[in-house]
């Protein structure tokens, strides 16, 4: 398999390159209605966008997301940046480094 991509646990979890293949541990939700979490901050997601050239993935980014009461829309200030922090943390003990790219897109590169 090129791409694994997981999605409970309602959190999301790292992204790690296997070789030139990708795994996706966990990408969370785009509509949640339960509580709010005070570790996993299920109300702090993440919308994945992988890029796939001739059955290779090229590259994979992440757009960070705040979630209300029926409401999605991209994160910004403390949000965006505790979802950057904690993203690029979980990635890292994957061997992988989370860039910042244009729009307040992250971007998941191989260390």
């Amino acid at each position: 398999a090129d791409l694994i991509w997981g999605h409970s646990p309602h959190h999301f979890q790292g992204v790690e390159w296997l070789g030139e293949a990708v795994s996706l541990y966990a990408t969370g939700d785009l509509v949640d209605d339960y509580a709010v979490d005070p570790h996993f901050r299920n109300d702090r997601q993440l919308l994945f966008q992988i890029s796939v050239r001739k059955g290779e993935v090229q590259a994979v980014r992440a757009r960070p997301l705040k979630l209300g009461f029926a409401r999605t829309g991209p994160a910004a200030g403390d949000d965006w940046r505790w979802i950057k922090n904690r993203f690029a943390e979980i990635c890292g003990r994957l061997g992988s480094h989370v860039g910042v790219a244009e729009e307040g897109w992250l971007e998941v590169l191989p260390n």
